[in-house]
């Protein structure tokens, strides 16, 4: 067994313990009620027993409606917060009176393309790619402003909650399937990810003891729910930092439990119930304790140096290290030594640890550039895209004909070294990308490069360069890569206009941050 096996055995132990300590209390509580009925014994039958429990740390994953709702709630809250769109004249669709799938255009907001509802297979969005016509047909498209949108989501979702759900209702995923960020509205991803832990624990402890049996044509439970718990031990420990300093939080979280006076008095038998006793977990002892991280781990560990120096009085050279322990006279020069990490997550630790202290209210600047790194990576690739393509504009629109545009090759008119190296940045530019998709108006183009970096001036035309807005496509690649960098940049830009502005003034009509010709 190794190390991290041994704290993985550790910390579920831990966990059980912290449940079965609660038969102790004098009333049945919303923690107790998970192993003990209401008057704090165990169940003779935990199968009719924990189908009349509603467990904590799930989320639902079998409403694909709520699961859209939300997606389309969220998208569209964020092109809002960063001036993309405006709710004067945006929509928010509903397919019918008859179904719920609730959708959005994306882009320009305006119906410009049309698709297959994936709950009653009927048409909907506009009459055809690239018109702003809503089909028409029969039940009709419900149409709602944003507001309204928005509205008509929070009802459904929140008749939704009301309707209580026992057991462990949610269909069995692959725990590999687990991501960082998942959670339910009302909760921050660590406390999610905490309760998702003791739900699990306590299902995989079930079924060790026997108090629950396997069903033989199903796969092993006991080795789903071990997956889910460990699975939930390295996501928290991604966003705590490092695994040891996840041990050492979850250890104290351990001890705040039991030293605090958090319990509900209750039985967890309704959805309102849960989302009360997790808003109270997260505001009680999650919270609490999430900022006083570093003085908590360190304290932690001089308490644990302490009692190991009861038995043996020399402490470890790590101890030294991490400056848990001084001896001058042993080693003198230790203290102008300090420890450099060198590792290559530091700006995801950064980040984890931005938002598990919840920072992004108190440096709202920050939170934009974290969220935005890609798009600064990105802009920056932008001048020498333009200043090739209008350096190609200039000497050669309206002087070449269409036909021989479209037939040469680039590397035909690149006669002189001051050309031939504006064409090599453009190159590097171009091929430095990480645009999966561009947007040219309402389209959407699959953004790919088919050919390699040394064949590109070989194989492209002329024509790829000139901004050609006509019938043909020609240079639709170009036209929608400047246009989708142009929006990139005036998201980073009409934010910071609104910081010295009022939040409900209206940024203008976006316009294009670049010098192009458009024929």
């Amino acid at each position: 067994m190794t190390y991290e096996q041994v704290h993985y055995h550790l910390i579920a132990l831990n966990i059980f313990v912290l449940f079965l300590a609660l038969k102790s209390t004098k009333y049945s509580t919303f923690m107790s009620s998970i192993l003990f009925d209401s008057n704090l014994q165990m169940s003779r039958n935990y199968v009719q027993h924990m189908s009349s429990r509603c467990l904590f740390g799930l989320v639902p994953n079998v409403n694909h409606i709520i699961t859209q709702m939300r997606r389309v709630k969220n998208e569209v809250q964020q092109r809002l917060n960063s001036k993309q769109i405006i709710p004067e004249g945006k929509f928010i669709y509903q397919c019918s009176k008859n179904c719920y799938f609730i959708y959005y255009f994306e882009d320009c907001g305006m119906p410009n393309d049309r698709s297959g509802c994936p709950l009653c297979n009927s048409d909907i969005g506009s009459i055809q790619r690239g018109s702003y016509t809503l089909f028409q047909r029969n039940p009709p498209h419900i149409e709602m402003s944003v507001a309204n949108g928005f509205r008509v989501i929070d009802e459904y979702i929140n008749k939704y909650n009301e309707k209580n759900r026992f057991g462990y209702y949610v269909n069995p995923i692959r725990a590999d399937n687990s991501v960082l960020c998942e959670t339910v509205d009302h909760l921050k991803p660590i406390t999610y990810r905490l309760l998702h832990m003791f739900t699990h624990t306590i299902m995989m402890m079930l079924y060790e003891l026997k108090y629950l049996q396997q069903n033989p044509q199903n796969r092993h439970p006991i080795d789903y729910f071990r997956e889910h718990y460990e699975k939930d031990y390295q996501l928290i420990g991604n966003i705590i930092g490092k695994q040891e300093d996840c041990r050492i939080w979850l250890y104290k979280l351990f001890n705040h439990f039991l030293t605090q006076n958090i319990y509900l008095n209750g039985i967890l038998d309704t959805n309102m119930k849960v989302i009360q006793f997790e808003k109270h977990i997260e505001q009680t002892i999650v919270f609490p304790h999430i900022e006083s991280i570093p003085n908590e781990i360190k304290q932690y560990r001089l308490a644990y140096t302490e009692f190991i120096r009861e038995r043996n009085s020399e402490p470890s050279f790590n101890d030294y290290i991490h400056e848990l322990v001084e001896n001058e006279q042993k080693y003198p020069l230790l203290s102008f030594f300090t420890v450099t990490r060198s590792d290559n997550d530091i700006n995801d630790e950064f980040c984890s640890k931005f938002y598990l202290l919840r920072y992004e209210n108190v440096y709202p600047i920050t939170d934009f550039v974290l969220k935005h790194l890609v798009q600064f990576e990105i802009i920056q690739l932008a001048y020498p895209i333009v200043n090739f393509t209008n350096y190609l504009l200039q000497k050669y629109n309206h002087r070449l004909l269409r036909n021989e545009a479209a037939t040469s090759d680039i590397q035909y008119y690149l006669t002189s070294n001051d050309e031939r190296q504006v064409s090599e940045q453009f190159c590097q530019a171009w091929y430095r990308l990480t645009l999966n998709e561009i947007r040219y108006n309402c389209q959407i183009i699959k953004f790919s490069r088919e050919q390699s970096i040394e064949q590109f001036s070989k194989s492209t035309k002329l024509a790829f360069f000139l901004l050609n807005a006509s019938k043909d496509n020609s240079s639709i690649a170009i036209l929608g890569c400047l246009q989708t960098l142009a929006k990139l940049q005036n998201t980073i830009v009409n934010y910071y206009r609104q910081i010295d502005q009022p939040v409900n003034e209206l940024i203008e009509d976006e316009k294009n941050v670049y010098n192009l010709y458009n024929h």
